[in-house]
């Protein structure tokens, strides 16, 4: 059962390291200072901070848990959008440069790859839920 006094921002960043034990913290929170500064301008951090997730979540299942470590390093010096997250793990996985992400980005060449849609159902419920994502395993319930 899901603790209704954790914010947003904690429940993302408990996600975030469940998904990628051992990750540098301060990744996960630029991704949530990056949230606040688009907080009621373009998207709701909430809604921004589950895209997120739901990306990552993507991301690991659909690349590895290295594509996804190099990705989230990248976010400590690049705003991503979740939008970008798949495209950018694309370009990854396939030999791009972590430093060359930021301006494929900027140029709009991070999209997700063949047109998959944004964001999945599946992931969204997954994050909602409380659920967590383990490559091997599938969901498994917290």
């Amino acid at each position: 059962m899901k603790n209704k006094n954790v914010t947003a921002e904690q429940e993302f960043e408990n996600k975030m390291l469940n998904l990628l034990p051992g990750i540098d913290a301060e990744c996960v929170q630029k991704l949530v200072a990056y949230a606040r500064e688009l907080d009621g301008e373009a998207i709701p951090i909430k809604e921004f901070l589950t895209n997120t997730y739901s990306e990552f979540y993507l991301v690991k299942q659909g690349y590895g848990e290295k594509t996804t470590r190099m990705l989230l390093d990248i976010c400590k010096t690049t705003a991503l959008n979740p939008f970008e997250l798949r495209g950018a793990a694309y370009h990854l996985h396939n030999g791009v440069e972590p430093s060359k992400i930021g301006q494929l980005a900027i140029d709009g060449k991070c999209d997700p790859p063949n047109g998959e849609p944004f964001p999945t159902d599946e992931a969204m419920q997954a994050f909602e839920a409380g659920r967590l994502y383990n490559c091997s395993l599938g969901f498994e319930s917290e």
